[in-house]
């Protein structure tokens, strides 16, 4: 789920967007950066997270450049179903690394209630 949350602060934030989003513009000059966000809304998780309805865990660096920590929280805040965060301060886009694959299959085997090999 943590990529493409909220376009408009990705596109602000994290380097790929703010290195490309101008490329893209530079050869499309039908298309205004306003334009390219409301097409892309259609498809931002932000925008669909209010649709799930499973149990869901995200885990998050804090210093992700890829995946920034401010649009995944946009996403996690519009879910309404049962849900934890994981936070970890020193991680970046790997978050907690295999750790964090540890927490992932345990929380899989309690919520499927099947065992990940």
């Amino acid at each position: 789920m943590s990529w493409l949350c909220d376009w408009p602060d990705y596109v602000l934030t994290a380097p790929w967007a703010a290195e490309n989003f101008p490329k893209l513009l530079n050869r499309r000059g039908d298309l205004s950066q306003e334009k390219v966000l409301t097409i892309l809304s259609y498809v931002d998780v932000m925008n669909l997270a209010g649709r799930i309805r499973c149990p869901i865990t995200i885990s998050m660096g804090l210093l992700d450049d890829t995946c920034p920590p401010q649009t995944i929280m946009a996403a996690y805040n519009w879910i309404n179903a049962s849900k934890t965060i994981r936070y970890y301060p020193h991680g970046g886009h790997s978050g907690g690394g295999m750790a964090d694959k540890l927490i992932r299959d345990r929380w899989l085997d309690e919520i499927l209630r099947v065992v990940i090999p």
